[in-house]
């Protein structure tokens, strides 16, 4: 018996791959196996379910959740404790700048519970320190006093 392989697979393409990279690999491969052109059918069947997936933000995260796949294969910029994110008045996001010009945004909700925060201008992700789950003592939290 064959072993199932993850969507990723199907579709031969990185678990970190963004979504024109998998749409290409979609389009190659359903025309490659289309049955119509002479493709096998269940080859076919699985790229299209596969795609239905990860063409989906929503979908494909719930997908990497479920199958162990996490963001831990990302571009880590750098490491920020959390004081370091600015907040510009209350109920704005807290925020940090990246070196592409884009921003870090951090909730007050996520404050808790995120471990990496993707950029809004680039594919960087900043690992925060002091958050819940981190592995950093919770004094990190607190910017150092003088």
């Amino acid at each position: 018996m064959a072993a199932l392989l993850s969507h990723y697979e199907v579709l031969d393409a990185p678990t970190d791959a963004d979504y024109d990279s998998l749409k290409a690999s979609y389009r190659r491969l359903s025309v490659a196996l289309h049955p119509d052109k002479g493709g096998d059918a269940d080859a076919f069947r699985r790229v299209q379910a596969a795609w239905e997936t990860l063409r989906d933000a929503d979908a494909r995260a719930a997908y990497d959740a479920a199958n162990g796949i996490d963001d831990r294969d990302v571009l880590v910029w750098r490491e920020a404790p959390v004081y370091e994110f600015a907040r510009p008045a209350p109920g704005e996001p807290h925020a940090l700048p990246c070196r592409c010009g884009g921003t870090y945004e951090l909730l007050d909700d996520e404050l808790d519970g995120v471990d990496l925060v993707p950029c809004d201008g680039c594919s960087c992700y900043v690992r925060v320190l002091g958050a819940g789950g981190s592995a950093v003592a919770a004094d990190a939290a607190a910017p150092p006093s003088r």
